[in-house]
Order: C-alpha cells, then sequence, then structure tokens
C-alpha cells in the first residue's frame, strides 16, 4: 500500500492512501515514521511537530557487539513527567537502510508490526492503554519490549532506531513530544572454537567451551567462539563440530 497522507489524533493515525481510505487508530503508527534512515530521518514529528522536552526515549538491552544469529531482549522506554502515557516505533538498519536481522513481537498484546511492516515494532492500542494507566506508577514512563534476532550472516554494523511519542492523552496531535534515539551494534569477530581467545584451536578451548555449555555467557566474542555453527545458540552439536575441528588438527 502507498501512504499518501498521514494526519495524527495523539497516537490515533487517519492514513489516507490511494485509491482506498484506511484508518489506523490508537493502535498504532504507521511505519518509517522512527527517523530512521530507511524513513529518510521522517518522524512522528511529521504531525506533532518539534517541541523539545524533558522528557526521553531509549532503546534498552542492544548489545555492543551482536553475535550472527542470536535472538535479543530489547526494550523502548519512553519518559516525560509532564505528560500521561507513550507510544513508540523501532527498526534495526544498516548504514544504508536496509533492515537487518529480524524484529520479534514478543509481546502481542502491547506491540506489533505497524501495518504489516516487519521491519518495524511499535505500540498498539492495548500497549497505549496500559501505559497510560501505569503512567504514574512506572515513574511517569512505559516501557515496551520485543526481540531482535541478528543476522545469520556477516552484515556490518546495525543501528536501532527508535521514536516515542510521549502523549498528553488528549486524543489530538497538540501537546504531544517525539523523542528519538538511535545507538550501534557492531559485529562480533571471532575464530570458531577458539572460547579462550588465544587466537588458536587445541585442547584449552575445551575447558572454557564446557563452561558455556552449562552456564551460558555475556561475553559476546566468547559466544561466538563457542556457537561452531552459527545458529544462535551453544548446544552439543557445537560440541560436535568443536570436537571434529580438534580431531583435526
Amino acid at each position: 500500500m502507498t501512504y499518501r497522507r498521514f494526519v495524527s489524533m495523539g497516537v490515533c493515525w487517519a492514513v489516507i492512501a490511494w485509491p482506498a481510505t484506511t484508518l489506523a487508530w490508537r493502535g498504532g503508527p504507521p511505519p518509517y515514521r522512527n527517523g530512521g534512515i530507511a524513513a529518510n530521518g521522517t518522524s512522528c514529528r511529521l504531525c506533532h511537530g518539534s517541541t523539545i522536552g524533558g522528557g526521553s526515549v531509549q532503546i534498552l538491552g542492544a548489545p555492543s557487539n551482536y553475535v550472527l544469529n542470536r535472538i535479543y531482549d530489547l526494550s523502548v522506554r519512553v519518559a516525560d513527567n509532564s505528560k500521561a502515557g507513550a507510544g513508540f516505533e523501532v527498526s534495526a538498519e544498516s548504514p544504508t537502510g536496509v533492515f537487518l536481522g529480524t524484529m520479534i513481537v514478543s509481546d502481542p498484546v502491547h506491540t506489533d508490526h505497524p501495518f504489516g511492516e516487519t521491519g518495524f515494532v511499535a505500540h498498539t492500542g492495548a500497549g497505549v492503554d496500559n501505559a497510560v494507566a501505569n503512567w504514574i506508577a512506572m515513574g511517569r514512563s512505559a516501557t515496551y519490549n520485543f526481540q531482535w534476532r541478528a543476522p545469520a550472516t556477516a552484515s556490518g554494523p546495525v543501528t536501532f532506531y527508535a521514536a516515542g511519542n510521549a502523549i498528553n492523552n488528549n486524543f489530538s496531535n497538540s501537546g504531544d513530544i517525539i523523542y528519538l534515539t538511535n545507538v550501534t551494534a557492531q559485529p562480533t569477530a571471532c575464530l570458531a572454537g577458539d572460547v579462550n581467545g588465544s587466537e588458536s584451536v587445541d585442547g584449552d578451548d575445551v575447558g572454557p567451551f564446557v563452561r558455556v555449555l552449562i552456564n551460558g555467557s555475556i561475553d559476546a566474542i566468547e559466544l561466538c567462539a563457542a556457537d561452531l555453527n552459527t545458529d544462535g545458540v551453544v548446544d552439543m552439536e557445537d560440541a560436535k563440530l568443536l570436537v571434529n575441528l580438534l580431531i583435526g588438527l
């Protein structure tokens, strides 16, 4: 569908498309409104204006270095002491605006892919209602959760772009404040099987591998080296590959 015009009401959007007219309500923003490269820098400020506020939007949980094919738990938090609720939109993009990895809707009640555009995750109507209902209890903020699966093949840096709409809940685009942010994750470079970081694969990697297999790890390079088949998890399939590498030495 080609979007011709977006008219916003609070966090409600009327979307006028040719030849049909589609109404997108409080249930979610149109895609390509988060200030990212794919959106050519366009954001919710197109309808809500560029008023500067004292709040913020944050992308939480994004790795400094990502491991291929690994799933990450991420959040967008919008805060503003002067407002009453919030919505959001987020994407993960290459330096040229290509969507990278997979945006996963892990909370289908409060989030969704806006207009079916899987390159984005955004709020739903239930998400905004929940934000308004719990705004004060949550420190005048709202947090939306989702997941991102890193690309399965080497793809370079990934930048997450997020827009947060702090609303006054008057069902109009007046009085709302749009906050924008982004954070970049770099790919992890590793030698498959070199779990101890010695720049070679040998028997000394067995102990560290077993530790990661049993206990997990938060170290991106260690995880990268232990995930020999790059499927996003360290399991017995990786153990078999490590044994094959060691036998072949």
